[in-house]
């Protein structure tokens, strides 16, 4: 039996349970004793999520090569960072979840496509706070939340020019900066996402009080408003859905926002949803009313996830990736025959191995697939580890090829969604591209 492996906090039993309806053992890690999910898994390891080394030890102790990832928390994002980087096949792209942890980083992605969210100011520091607040209030207003930039602690509106201080001060003794967000009040909602093949697809929308329910400090004098008739459904399900493809959130997500005079305000994204079963949860509540199981989602993309890595690993393993002729940015280029290459066209990449002649042809869509689910991680990690071996000339070939051959991809489709999803890295992996050619003497 294949084991996988689960990280999943609250959710630990939902997800297990899911694990097994598909023939798959469970290996549960537990951050502390009687966590959800203790008494269904096959096999349990309670251990601190930030001892990363042993919980990867014990992984491949038990064979796992999979892990899902059903837990938001911070430490749990930096364990599938350092999974990954390890060769295990995870369910997230950790760069993308610690964006939406990011909440500064995330609302500039939010205006760089155009969508709504309520104006916002970072602070740098205790000094910057103090001396620059009448100038926060009077841009901002009072009411005004305030939120650890790291997710750190829960958001709190404050009502005074004193409360703002002090909780601005609070927050900086643990983060270099936080965040001043204007209070909207409208609607409070929340919208579950699937993506999967790159295809955001909103499950369903419901106004839901986050405040109210997580009890968070300064909220209680709002009184709630459920009234959702005023903003057509279709309109928030396309907001949602080019929020999640831009960003690039795979699997389960759900973002949250603030509809006011047919306007959508969002607030943030959870690249990792709760999804068991929160008694007397209002959004527990509706996703089981609605005919929700989110656990089976989140399951069921990790599994189709897993196959697409494998798919990119065994690619990466077995074939060695050399353009040809002027199929790469109009740069002509000799095929070496003692090598295995990839001739990158409009149609298709044709992979051909020549110890054997077995051909293989990649249509653009598997191309795509392929770079949706890994190829942005992928090349980010690959471009930031080049700047590093730059100077020393020591370059991963391998890895720089695979760059490369994405670089055929984008000019060959000449698509904008594989550019946008490079912010601006564009030029900079041509480039790369570029001078490894020049360097390998295949131009």
């Amino acid at each position: 039996m294949e084991y996988i492996g689960i990280v999943a906090g609250k959710s630990g039993d939902a997800i297990v349970k899911e694990i097994h309806k598909w023939d798959k053992g469970s290996v549960l890690i537990c951050g502390k004793e009687n966590e959800r999910g203790v008494d269904l898994a096959n096999k349990t390891f309670i251990c601190d999520l930030s001892d990363k080394e042993k919980i990867c030890n014990y992984f491949k102790k038990q064979a796992v090569s999979k892990v899902i990832f059903g837990t938001g928390h911070i430490l749990a994002i930096e364990l599938a960072d350092f999974l990954c980087k390890k060769g295990f096949l995870i369910n997230i792209i950790p760069e993308v979840s610690k964006l939406c942890n990011n909440k500064y980083a995330l609302k500039k992605e939010v205006k760089k496509i155009g969508l709504l969210t309520p104006d916002f100011l970072e602070i740098v520091g205790e000094e910057k706070l103090i001396d620059d607040v009448d100038n926060v209030i009077q841009d901002i207003g009072l009411p005004c939340v305030v939120k650890s930039i790291k997710d750190i602690v829960p958001p709190k509106l404050v009502w005074e020019k004193r409360e703002l201080i002090e909780m601005g001060k609070t927050l900086l003794k643990n983060e270099p900066s936080i965040m001043v967000e204007e209070y909207i009040s409208g609607t409070d909602c929340t919208a579950v996402v699937l993506n999967e093949n790159g295809n955001a697809k909103c499950i369903f929308t419901m106004p839901w009080n986050k405040a109210e329910e997580d009890e968070l400090e300064g909220f209680e004098k709002i009184l709630p408003n459920e009234d959702l008739t005023e903003c057509p459904i279709n309109l928030i399900k396309q907001v949602v859905e080019k929020l999640i493809n831009h960003v690039n959130v795979l699997g389960v997500s759900r973002v949250d926002f603030i509809v006011k005079d047919f306007k959508i305000f969002i607030l943030e994204i959870n690249s990792l949803v709760f999804s068991g079963n929160l008694e007397g949860s209002q959004y527990t509540i509706n996703n089981y009313r609605n005919g929700i199981n989110l656990s089976k989602h989140i399951v069921s993309s990790a599994m189709k996830m897993f196959f697409k890595q494998k798919e990119l690993s065994r690619m990466n393993e077995t074939i060695e990736f050399i353009p040809q002729s002027n199929r790469l940015i109009g740069i002509e280029n000799q095929v070496r025959m003692d090598k295995k290459y990839a001739i990158v066209s409009k149609d298709s990449i044709e992979l051909v191995l020549l110890s054997d002649g077995q051909k293989a042809i990649y249509s653009p869509e598997m191309i795509e697939s392929i770079y949706r689910y890994h190829g942005n991680f992928y090349l980010k990690l690959l471009f930031e580890q080049y700047l590093l071996d730059r100077q020393s000339n020591n370059l991963d070939e391998g890895d720089i090829r695979m760059v490369v051959l994405f670089m055929g991809v984008i000019i060959a489709q000449n698509a904008d969604f594989y550019k946008n999803s490079l912010d601006g890295h564009l030029k900079e992996l041509l480039d790369i591209a570029l001078e490894f050619l020049n360097k390998n003497d295949k131009h």
